[in-house]
């Protein structure tokens, strides 16, 4: 049996339609341009209430261990810090809503109802990316990113946020390497990822912090 007790026959063994590439290379631009202005848009109490709930803030400053922990701030605060009642991306939606039938429309929608999750990799779509098991819901999907196909290792676990596209997901960016667990150690991530849902919301603060204080950041690639 190969990884969490799924035979590599199990595996998804599907050909990579290039319209998938297309369409994510087509949509990377859009998101990009999107977060860069959602970062602007952040105030500095934004900021600083994301760093004191991933571990950042200490004595009042933003302590960073290296130049990757900036995205990973910045990423937590644009979807998981909310200012009456909404994050950066719905209050981006009411005042500057895109044409709906917009390839930004289409990005905000995916970024609006983004997840922070586990995923391990299954397997390397070379050039396009990897299948991929969210370790929350147990489903498989196809992972589209052409840096982590070059990087990735199958077995391994990354705790990341996936928007997605109907034929694919993608990244949120700012993704946390964790390596090859040993089923103990997945175990316990695991228990960390489920200790964020309260109430049926999900908060992926106490995971990003201890992935932090194991130095994941340090893995990125």
């Amino acid at each position: 049996m190969g990884l969490f007790g799924f035979s590599k026959a199990s595996f998804p063994q599907t050909t990579v339609s290039k319209d998938i590439v297309a369409h994510y290379q087509r949509l990377r631009p859009i998101r990009l341009r999107l977060n860069h202005e959602l970062v602007r848009r952040l105030s500095r109490d934004v900021l600083n209430d994301g760093a004191k709930k991933i571990g950042i803030l200490r004595g009042g400053m933003f302590v960073f261990d290296n130049e990757d922990e900036t995205s990973v701030l910045m990423d937590y605060c644009i979807y998981d810090v909310y200012r009456k009642g909404r994050n950066a991306v719905e209050q981006y939606l009411c005042d500057c809503p895109p044409d709906p039938d917009s390839d930004e429309m289409a990005c905000l929608h995916a970024m609006q109802h983004a997840t922070y999750t586990l995923v391990a990799v299954l397997r390397i779509e070379p050039g396009v990316g990897c299948h991929v098991r969210n370790l929350f819901t147990e489903e498989t999907r196809l992972l589209v990113d052409i840096g982590f196909s070059e990087t990735a290792q199958p077995g391994a676990v990354v705790a990341t946020r996936l928007l997605d596209f109907g034929g694919f997901v993608a990244t949120g960016g700012a993704a946390l390497p964790l390596g090859i667990l040993d089923n103990d150690e997945l175990d316990k991530w695991q228990r960390k990822l489920r200790a964020g849902v309260d109430d049926d919301h999900f908060d992926p603060a106490p995971l990003i912090r201890a992935c932090l204080q194991r130095g994941a950041s340090s893995n990125i690639r």
